[in-house]
């Protein structure tokens, strides 16, 4: 175990033949993090090697305890491997596992997912005034992850949750304030986003769209992917949710709540086979759902306030 300050490493006995390595913070909560007195190893370097101690022997667990992390270059999550905090936290404000990263590169992911049946659980990260391309990302190809209880924060993202080409994801209890996009499931090179299921996302202040969902167009036969509750804000935040060019897409009781000074709350465009059910639908929204150049649209259930719009097909 490294020193009292930082993050350190102590080994567990396997439980269930799943190894397990526990990270120690030792921490103040009110000093600011720029403050801290460092250890003689760096956070990343000691959770990447964690990462890859439980990923050598075919996955495992790396649990970090609570404690605020600084990130100076990328942490990975390969094949089988699972990197688990306490709890989102924010610095000085509340207990939790907070990483925050120091680079000023808007191509550089701080955590990324790279391997199938790998998950990120119950942490915080913040972009702060560097920028990065994504807070939290799942690289092209990887199939059946996880990623739950966490929250990226910060406004120099391209996304702060990126997804690029994942197939069999659960994407739960995310939160995502400021960035370009909050959640963004993107094109891949090797495939598209398919079967990914998102859970009650929190997503607001983000300068493009809350939650977007693309493939190649509507002739494209991957999709199915499904979005169950969430909340969408943001007085900075234009559209809501943005689906384009992808088919089976269901969208199941989000509460919309953009209020820019012409905000879509759900905008579908080049999609086929698209379904929204119920949901919360603002009084004071210029168009609640705008719908372009999109076939096989089904609403149920979707009760508009008076005076709101649904523009379909302009």
């Amino acid at each position: 175990m490294s020193g009292g300050h930082g993050i350190g490493i102590e080994t567990t006995p396997p439980r269930g033949h799943i190894p397990v390595v526990v990270l120690k913070s030792a921490l103040s909560y009110d000093a600011p993090i720029a403050n801290r007195v460092a250890d003689e190893v760096a956070d990343d370097v000691e959770l990447q090697a964690a990462l890859d101690s439980v990923a050598a022997q075919q996955g495992g667990v790396v649990q970090v305890t609570d404690g605020n992390g600084l990130l100076n270059q990328p942490v990975t999550v390969a094949d089988g491997c699972t990197l688990r905090g306490v709890g989102p936290g924010m610095a000085g404000t509340k207990r939790g596992t907070y990483l925050r990263h120091t680079w000023n590169d808007n191509t550089i992911d701080a955590l990324s997912i790279t391997g199938d049946f790998a998950a990120i659980e119950s942490l915080g990260v913040t972009i702060g005034a560097n920028a990065s391309r994504a807070g939290i990302s799942v690289v092209d190809g990887v199939n059946n992850f996880i990623l739950r209880n966490v929250d990226v924060h910060g406004n120099y993202a391209t996304a702060n949750i990126y997804v690029i080409g994942g197939i069999g994801g659960l994407i739960e209890n995310a939160e995502a304030i400021g960035g370009q996009y909050g959640l963004r499931l993107a094109v891949g090179a090797t495939q598209h986003p398919n079967a990914n299921v998102i859970v009650n996302p929190w997503l607001a202040d983000n300068a493009v769209a809350g939650l977007r969902i693309e493939s190649n167009g509507p002739t494209d036969t991957q999709g199915g992917n499904l979005v169950l509750g969430g909340v969408y804000q943001g007085t900075l935040q234009p559209i809501g949710i943005h689906v384009i060019g992808a088919d089976h897409v269901t969208i199941v009781h989000p509460w919309m709540e953009c209020s820019t000074a012409t905000p879509i709350q759900l905008q579908i465009e080049n999609c086929d086979m698209i379904t929204v059910v119920g949901g919360m639908w603002p009084i004071n929204s210029s168009t609640n759902i705008k719908v372009i150049n999109s076939t096989n649209v089904t609403l149920l259930g979707v009760q508009m306030p008076a005076g709101t719009a649904v523009q379909v097909n302009v």
